[in-house]
């Protein structure tokens, strides 16, 4: 990724066609094979098909909305992924030209935590007298371990 950044920046490419022409160019190994099997050729133009018309809004709308932490899955291994994943939406193609592309801020993510948890777990948070918008996203993510997840609840 950091490779792909410094190319787009120094170069100042911001449409569809220059990208794919330099992520062509620069990605290697396992990046490149999954690079070229998303790709489609039409006529004379090479149309990448990796990020859908509107990226950025997309994946936003989808922490937001729909994200359910899985059963089998635990808190603290939940969280870093969403954190995780939080850090790559500045790389996410813009959806519209001039638009500035940023992480969710944090009372989002602690939001966005919140509302992926089962709802068991949300109704036990509410009655131990814990509010998610107090702390931080790690911090609500400490109680839902200490405090419910490891209850067993």
């Amino acid at each position: 990724m950091d490779k792909v950044q410094k190319c787009l920046v120094e170069q100042a490419i911001t449409t569809r066609q220059p990208m794919y022409v330099c992520l062509d160019r620069v990605l290697t190994g396992d990046a490149k094979v999954q690079f070229d099997q998303k790709t489609i050729p039409v006529g004379n133009h090479i149309v990448a098909n990796i990020f859908p018309t509107f990226p950025h809004r997309d994946q936003k709308r989808y922490l937001r909305r729909h994200l359910k932490k899985h059963p089998n899955m635990k808190v603290r291994v939940f969280t870093t992924g969403l954190m995780e994943l939080n850090t790559y939406l500045p790389y996410f193609p813009p959806d519209m030209s001039e638009q500035t592309m940023e992480s969710l801020p944090d009372d989002e993510i602690k939001e966005t935590l919140h509302h992926a948890m089962p709802s068991l777990w949300k109704k036990q948070m509410t009655l131990q007298g814990y509010s998610y918008l107090n702390g931080s996203g790690f911090d609500m993510a400490n109680i839902f371990k200490t405090r419910i997840e490891n209850l067993e609840i």
